[in-house]
């Protein structure tokens, strides 16, 4: 478990600017916080934004059990460690399509270290479901059936699928495991998928509503794809504000070039499922990348000279590793020109290292929730029942909560800070104290 200690921790100190465990993201306090204090476990199946977010919820949660000044321990500790967690699942897991162990390795570290995770999606409880839809993918993909990589597998896919409802989108994958598992437990991990993709697709059927946050433009789709896909894998999110600023369209033809040359060198070597894998992971890649602008626009994503925006970087996380997956497959098949077909692995390493500390972005002057709280307390002493607490990025989210737990907490924040002379940790030079 020192991977899972290890990844857990460098998710959590990568972050510039104002650290994760300090300070509460977006729909973490402005939703998830507020019905974990009302109700922990309680509200796990409800809905948000159009669709069951299992993960977040659970993550919400356990903020209920918790002081309430502690609540951005537990959404960016819970998050980085389930991230964590998934990215050994899909160490093991993505065994069935990858022989060697550095392969394997590569990927997992990618899929907690990609630059594209720091912008949104690291080390909080909104986004874990992200990770969670990657390794869905390897959970249906995999055909393993010793009992202990079923339960890992249906683990993966029953909290996948009630997370996000992209997984639903995975469904030729679940047919396809069908189709090859002859064990005895063959019908359990697709089982599952069906249910919890049912019930996604039920709920979104039957409360029609609009999810996007701008107008959805089919011509923008290449050029974010070339550039914030595929790009992304090859310069680093970090690095890829610079290199659109500097290369311009050319950046988004050489990486969509540089793409297509590596899935058609790998097509070439492969056989039998690597190469349908090799098919499906860039297949999925365009999926789900045009299924997030589908529900959530393009226009804050477009390409355009001149401007530039790590905006909906989230929406690109998955696709991105998906490519990261047809690079390093290159690498690890058989075949003449061994470490001609490892640059694409190596590049995806080195874009690792080149981006490790990224630049200031959104979330690096984040409101600190302690000193928040503590200063919406007076508000309470005025006779307010409830206090809006602004969270990041203000003043776009707030998280309204009991005038009775702000001012508890308030009090704890105090003597944290103020400790009594009887505790050894202060002392009052009047009172005589050396």
């Amino acid at each position: 478990m020192a991977w899972v200690e290890l990844a857990t921790a460098l998710q959590l100190i990568r972050l510039p600017g104002t650290r994760p465990w300090t300070a509460l993201w977006a729909e973490d306090g402005h939703y998830f916080l507020v019905r974990g204090l009302e109700e922990p476990f309680g509200s796990l199946f409800e809905t948000h934004g159009g669709y069951y977010q299992f993960a977040a919820r659970a993550i919400g949660s356990a903020t209920g059990l918790v002081p309430l000044e502690r609540a951005p321990s537990v959404f960016a500790y819970l998050g980085a460690l389930s991230a964590a967690l998934l990215s050994l699942y899909v160490f093991y897991a993505s065994d069935s399509v990858f022989r060697t162990r550095w392969a394997r390795g590569l990927l997992a570290g990618v899929m907690v270290l990609t630059p594209a995770a720091i912008y949104e999606v690291s080390a909080n409880g909104l986004d874990a479901h992200w990770y969670l839809l990657f390794a869905c993918f390897w959970a249906l993909w995999s055909t393993a059936s010793t009992p202990r990589r079923v339960v890992a597998d249906a683990l993966v896919v029953a909290v996948a699928t009630v997370s996000s409802p992209l997984t639903t989108a995975y469904a030729p994958l679940a047919l396809r495991r069908v189709w090859l598992d002859r064990g005895p437990g063959r019908w359990v991990v697709p089982g599952l998928f069906a249910a919890g993709a049912i019930a996604q697709a039920s709920y979104i059927l039957t409360h029609p509503g609009n999810t996007r946050f701008a107008d959805f433009e089919a011509g923008d789709l290449p050029g974010i794809f070339a550039v914030r896909v595929a790009g992304s894998a090859i310069v680093g999110d970090s690095l890829l504000q610079g290199a659109w600023e500097t290369f311009g369209w050319s950046l988004a033809v050489g990486a969509a070039a540089f793409l297509v040359a590596v899935a058609l060198w790998a097509l070439g070597l492969a056989r039998g499922q690597r190469r349908l894998f090799v098919l499906a992971a860039t297949a999925y890649a365009v999926i789900l990348m045009v299924g997030s602008a589908y529900l959530r626009g393009t226009v804050e994503s477009r390409m355009e000279i001149g401007a530039f925006s790590l905006n909906g970087s989230r929406y690109h996380y998955v696709p991105i590793l998906l490519v990261t997956a047809v690079f390093v497959a290159l690498g690890d098949l058989r075949g003449r020109l061994r470490w001609a077909r490892r640059v694409p692995a190596l590049v995806v390493a080195g874009t690792l290292v080149t981006n490790f500390w990224p630049p200031e972005g959104v979330r690096t002057d984040l409101p600190e929730w302690r000193d928040s709280v503590v200063a919406a307390e007076p508000r309470c002493r005025d006779g307010a029942e409830t206090v809006d607490i602004p969270v990041a990025p203000p003043p776009l989210f707030f998280a309204r909560l009991p005038c009775d737990d702000v001012t508890d907490a308030a009090r704890r924040v105090r003597a944290s800070a103020n400790p009594s002379p009887s505790d050894g940790r202060a002392r009052d030079p009047a009172s005589g104290g050396g």
